[in-house]
């Protein structure tokens, strides 16, 4: 007897067929197939993290973190318009200190007066103004002192300092000088960088060469971090 087996699909119509040698059973034989493996959907790479894969593109990398200037600040110095009183404003040099309804902005200045001798004599002195320890002050960052003066007489010399005071006493100062060539309002300005944490700020304004008779007017002294 012969024995025919049929593989693949045509397994599942096999029937019994005679053969010309003779009669004889035809026996199908199914035999497993295995299916395909299914096509890949991805090439098997994560984006790295914090990374977002476009459509069609590389994946998209973080944006780096960017550093956020520091606010400008103003108005640090209390009373410095004079407006009610001289609270928080000390003496320098022996001068006389007042105010007077004579202002380059609201009703008031202060007024420096000395009766102490002329500079280059014995006795001579640079009357002024000082708001100590006025303002805390940040490492690293900078501040700008300024002021509005009038003298009574051309040619009188004064001095603005801002200046860093820490714990052991002045740390650093920035100092600048000018000379008033008239009788009118003008704006002097000097700008200090702190070097040392947990320090403070103080505003001192003197008069260099103010002669007996004569006089400073001051007002709207400030302090600012531009």
């Amino acid at each position: 007897m012969t024995v025919v087996v049929v593989r693949g699909p045509q397994a599942r119509h096999a029937a019994v067929v005679p053969l010309l040698s003779g009669a004889s059973t035809v026996l199908p034989t199914v035999l497993p197939t295995t299916p395909p493996a299914p096509a890949p959907t991805t090439n098997g790479s994560r984006p790295a993290p914090g990374a977002t894969a476009g459509a069609g593109g590389p994946p998209r990398q973080p944006r780096p973190s960017q550093t956020v200037p520091a606010r400008p600040l103003s108005g640090l110095l209390p009373n410095g318009g004079f407006e009610r009183d001289l609270s928080g404003w000390g003496v320098l040099g022996g001068g006389h200190v007042d105010r007077v309804a004579v202002a380059h902005a609201g009703g008031w200045a202060v007024r420096i007066r000395t009766d102490h001798p002329p500079p280059g004599r014995p006795g001579s002195t640079q009357p002024g103004i000082l708001a100590a320890n006025a303002v805390q002050a940040e490492q690293g960052r900078s501040y700008e002192a300024s002021a509005w003066i009038r003298a009574s007489r051309p040619g009188t010399e004064v001095t603005l300092a801002l200046r860093e005071y820490g714990a052991a006493g002045e740390t650093g100062a920035d100092v600048t000088g000018i000379t008033l060539p008239d009788k009118d309002w003008h704006e002097v300005a000097v700008v200090h960088q702190v070097h040392q944490p947990g320090t403070r700020l103080g505003l001192e304004l003197t008069v260099t060469n103010l002669r007996p008779g004569g006089d400073l007017l001051a007002d709207q002294l400030s302090i600012t971090a531009p």
